[in-house]
């Protein structure tokens, strides 16, 4: 399992790295999501970065994303951090949380409705609601091919 944490307790600079391949909800309406993860979280500068590699529907080709988190909580035992949004606040339409757990090395993603869930914009794009997902965590980091 590749879910490293770099505590107070061994370094002054804490940071917190996990690896994984897919997300999996407990709601078994929701599909799983294949992706490539790393997520990395650096205490001093107060965020979580999700990094993910993605395959492209109806296309052998992929896409690859990086989510910035704020983190709002350290502490010896949990991370959580909200991640920013291109919308303005109170005008999100979900709003997603990173949870990363030490006691049981978890990595998960907490997507709530936001306070414009409702509108028609949002609700034109996805009916938001609320849904977890954990990161299936990775034997080892995983090796991305470039072409």
């Amino acid at each position: 399992m590749t879910f490293c944490w770099y505590g107070s307790d061994l370094v002054t600079n804490p940071e917190v790295t996990a690896f994984g391949n897919r997300w999996v909800s407990q709601d078994k309406d929701e599909k799983p999501f294949e992706w490539i993860t790393e997520v990395r979280c650096v205490k001093a500068l107060h965020v979580c970065i999700l990094a993910r590699n993605e395959k492209l529907l109806f296309s052998d080709k992929t896409l690859t994303s990086i989510d910035l988190y704020f983190v709002q909580e350290w502490t010896e035992s949990e991370i959580r951090a909200v991640e920013e949004s291109d919308s303005p606040h109170g005008k999100e339409c979900e709003i997603d949380t990173l949870l990363l757990n030490r006691e049981d090395a978890s990595v998960t993603i907490l997507s709530v409705p936001g306070p414009a869930a409702t509108t028609k914009t949002c609700e034109g794009l996805m009916k938001p609601k609320t849904v977890m997902y954990r990161l299936q965590l990775a034997l080892s980091k995983p090796h991305i091919a470039t072409p």
